[in-house]
């Protein structure tokens, strides 16, 4: 079930950062190449190959551990990129309605207090009623503070930003995305930040690269002619019958969340309207434990 949660958030910010909706041009709705093949891109791999710093070991949520006597289901965010005010309302009503909140990554960046979101989320933590996946936006930041790579101006004021925040903010950020979950999974449900892996329903998942690459940054391919990759959705094909996934990252529709359905008979839904930017809105969905499973 899909809801708004635009009434109980302020005013955005007109400055907020913007992304492409699909499709792009020279691909289908789903971002398959058309007119020609493509390949997929390797640059999701140097982006984690060689810069990692030590002491990352990713792992991932079984949803079955968290308390289904405490919580009815769950209530899952997708990106909320340094908007406190909407993740301060889905966890008001998560609250209210018994739900836990399970955040897809992206927590900063972008908006007005990566600060401000990353203390919530700690707040929500240690109450136990919500946590948040490991995006892209977060291995960046983490590889900032460890080795001084992406080193954009945007990602030093986060970084900054979280330190001069004080209370050790930016060190439990960094060490909670070292070791975080870079999916959660129930029998019926994946949730991820980017994308779905096959290795992610396994009984005990190998966290390859190339799991954390689909994870966190999810598929691109080279088009003919285009200079720069082009993100893809072809990894809703490899979701199994009877398996929804949800992930944020790509902003599919900027008014309603977005569902497909691959050639395996899975479904994968698009949750985020860009509700951090100008021209989007935020979106959430529910879900009891029957339907995922438990």
């Amino acid at each position: 079930m899909f809801e708004a949660i635009d009434d109980a958030v302020g005013e955005r910010d007109p400055e907020a950062g913007r992304a492409a909706v699909w499709p792009r041009p020279g691909t289908d709705a789903r971002g398959k190449l058309t007119g020609g093949a493509g390949r997929l891109h390797a640059l999701e791999r140097l982006s984690l190959r060689g810069v990692l710093p030590e002491g990352f070991d990713m792992s991932f949520l079984e949803l079955s551990t968290i308390g289904r006597a405490r919580f009815a289901g769950l209530l899952v965010m997708p990106d909320v990129h340094a908007h406190p005010d909407a993740l301060e309302a889905a966890l008001a009503r998560a609250r209210a309605e018994g739900l836990f909140l399970l955040q897809l990554g992206e927590l900063v960046d972008r908006g007005p207090s990566s600060s401000m979101a990353v203390a919530l989320m700690r707040e929500a933590m240690a109450e136990g009623v919500a946590t948040f996946l490991i995006g892209n936006h977060e291995h960046k930041l983490a590889v900032l503070v460890g080795t001084g790579q992406f080193g954009t101006p945007g990602r030093v004021d986060t970084r900054d930003e979280l330190e001069d925040y004080g209370d050790g903010l930016l060190a439990w950020y960094v060490e909670r995305i070292k070791h975080g979950p870079l999916w959660a999974r129930a029998p019926k449900l994946v949730a991820a930040h980017a994308a779905f892996h096959p290795e992610m329903l396994a009984p005990q998942p190998s966290i390859s690269e190339d799991l954390r690459i689909r994870a966190m940054f999810g598929m691109r391919v080279s088009a003919p002619g285009k200079r720069r990759p082009t993100r893809s959705r072809e990894w809703v094909d490899d979701i199994p019958r009877n398996v929804q996934v949800i992930v944020g990252h790509d902003v599919v529709s900027n008014t309603t969340p977005v569902t497909e359905r691959g050639r395996r008979g899975g479904t994968a839904t698009m949750l985020d309207t860009g509700g951090w930017r100008e021209d989007g809105r935020w979106s959430s969905m529910t879900l009891t434990w029957s339907e995922v499973g438990l």
